[in-house]
């Protein structure tokens, strides 16, 4: 039986006046025809309405309209995409590729690659911070890369196991890292790059999501063995 990937959309009703203890409720589904395999991350294109999926199990990107709710094209070439972040500052993509470790550069309205660096081995999940502009990517078996805005290789943030989701606190000069073979989340300085701390997930393990709460200062961690949300204060790590 061949499944047919969806990209299925979602509309909080507590934003259109109803109760706020209201559930998330099923708005309308987006096919991707021709995509078999799993999908990874997504990144979205606000002012444009496009949503760019990472077809991991298709090698390929899909870019989605959103105002037309239908896939518009479908860009090929990748190995196992994982990554995808759309850069607001240049009109660019980035994708990461677990399969080869290359994160390719792509002009978002040609989709050509402008420039692609190797990380040789399992690139992942991304975040770009907007005011330092730098670039993060999650990568190999223990390491956050850094680039700068020129999309050159700085440093290194070393960790004790592959990274999956990450969050940056630019306030605090800090990342906060999924590191799901040691049931942890690491606290990395920028400054350093060195590990400040670990805080240890009770009686759970596979934490791959993640999200900062920047006004209630919490860290937010999915994790899938028990599903569930552990939230950590990000002062204490308690």
């Amino acid at each position: 039986m061949r499944i047919l990937p969806i990209i299925t959309v979602f509309i909080l009703l507590s934003q259109y006046g109803h109760a706020e203890d209201e559930p998330l409720q099923l708005l309308e589904r987006i096919p991707l025809p021709g995509v078999t395999g799993r999908i990874d991350h997504l990144a979205i294109d606000t002012k444009n309405k496009r949503l760019f999926i990472a077809a991991l199990g298709n090698d390929s990107l899909e870019v989605v309209d959103l105002r037309k709710r239908k896939r518009v094209r479908s860009v090929t070439g990748f190995r196992e995409p994982q990554g995808v972040l759309f850069l607001t500052d240049s009109d660019r993509l980035v994708v990461s590729n677990g399969g080869d470790g290359k994160c390719l550069l792509i002009d978002a309205t040609t989709f050509e690659t402008v420039r692609q660096f190797d990380l040789h081995e399992d690139a992942d999940n991304l975040r770009y911070d907007v005011t330092a502009r730098k670039l993060y990517v999650a990568y190999g078996s223990g390491a956050v890369a850094i680039f700068d805005n020129m999309l050159e290789k700085i440093g290194d943030i070393p960790l004790p196991g592959h990274p999956e989701a990450f969050a940056l606190d630019g306030d605090r000069d800090r990342l906060y890292i999924n590191v799901p073979s040691t049931h942890t989340v690491v606290v990395a300085d920028l400054e350093s790059r060195r590990e400040m701390e670990a805080w240890r997930l009770r009686d759970g393990g596979w934490n791959f999501p993640m999200a900062l709460d920047e006004d209630a200062h919490v860290v937010l961690v999915g994790v899938r063995r028990p599903s569930r949300i552990d939230g950590f204060d990000v002062e204490t790590g308690n």
